[in-house]
């Protein structure tokens, strides 16, 4: 996002992808260290909107949900690319487990 975009006033929601392949850590051995990613939706808008969640992943399971606690419980799991209401005023986070092969 550019500053103007920053300082825009109708702009009310963010969405953070943190890789956990993007570390830049190695081990004892040398090999990258490579963690779980992670996708934050916030929605500081009184309505509800729909987000697309990042693609390259298998899956996404919802961690927190803000607007419905208990909808986290039920591991939530959704494909990449997938849409996701999320309610007004609210915050997601999904989780994508890192891949067996690192």
């Amino acid at each position: 996002m550019s500053d103007a975009d920053w300082d825009q006033s109708f702009v009310r929601t963010l969405g953070v992808r943190l890789s956990g392949e993007a570390m830049g850590e190695v081990d004892d051995q040398g090999l990258n260290i490579v963690d779980d990613t992670f996708t934050l939706l916030l929605n500081g808008h009184h309505g509800a909107l729909n987000f697309r969640l990042p693609g390259g992943a298998l899956s996404w399971e919802l961690v927190l949900y803000t607007a419905n606690p208990d909808l986290a419980e039920t591991e939530v799991k959704v494909g990449p690319k997938s849409e996701f209401r999320l309610e007004g005023r609210s915050l997601a986070l999904f989780r994508s487990e890192r891949r067996k092969d690192h």
